[in-house]
């Protein structure tokens, strides 16, 4: 029987690749462990797709202790992407979702894009990098709000400015919508600002529900 063991004290795996969707950064096979207790884990892409890149075998264990487990989207739709990926414990999900450049939050009409679901914890801000803070903008076709904080979500901003882009359209919904059993908290160096609704009752930046 396997009784491997990985413990992550510390460091950082992160920019790794993998070719195939069977490859990742941290895979762990059957009847072993990984334990992360401080470090970072994050920005790994398998296939294509930008993620945690740690996988684990159905009755494997990750035990996440401690440390960051994060992904930088390169664009709303892996913005999107990334904060409503509920993980699974084989495969967990980034608790910090960094921003690495200024956007724009899009509505193309499909799935992909459009208003961001935010159902567990999670923590939004600035990459640490030259231009932070950034701005996430309200592309002109998008009318909706940009996040919508659900029962047991519990959404962070923090270091990262939501930009309803008033001077070039006008909409009916807030940039945070926080549902009955949802959580927003602003932290240092958040700003949620220029967006205009046509009516009050909405919330110009932030509507409890």
């Amino acid at each position: 029987l396997a009784n491997g063991a990985f413990t992550m004290n510390g460091g950082s795996i992160t920019g790794n690749r993998a070719k195939r969707g069977g490859g990742v950064t941290v895979a762990v096979a059957s009847g072993n462990t990984f334990t992360m207790k401080d470090g970072e884990v994050g920005d790994n892409t398998t296939a294509g797709v930008i993620g945690v890149g740690v996988s684990t075998a159905s009755d494997d264990v990750f035990d996440h202790q401690g440390g960051r487990l994060f992904v930088t989207p390169a664009d709303w739709a892996a913005l999107k992407a990334a904060v409503e990926d509920a993980g699974a414990p084989t495969k967990p999900a980034a608790t910090e979702v960094l921003i690495g450049g200024n956007l724009y939050a899009v509505d193309n009409g499909t799935t992909t894009t459009g208003t961001i679901k935010v159902t567990r914890k999670l923590a939004i801000h600035s990459a640490a990098i030259p231009g932070a803070p950034f701005t996430i903008t309200r592309d002109g076709g998008f009318t909706g709000n940009f996040f919508n904080v659900g029962s047991g979500g519990d959404l962070t901003l923090e270091n990262v400015a939501l930009d309803g882009n008033k001077d070039i359209v006008n909409v009916d919904a807030s940039l945070v919508l926080v549902e009955n059993g949802g959580k927003l908290t602003l932290g240092g160096g958040a700003a949620l600002k220029d967006n205009f609704v046509q009516r009050i009752s909405n919330g110009g930046a932030v509507y409890v529900d």
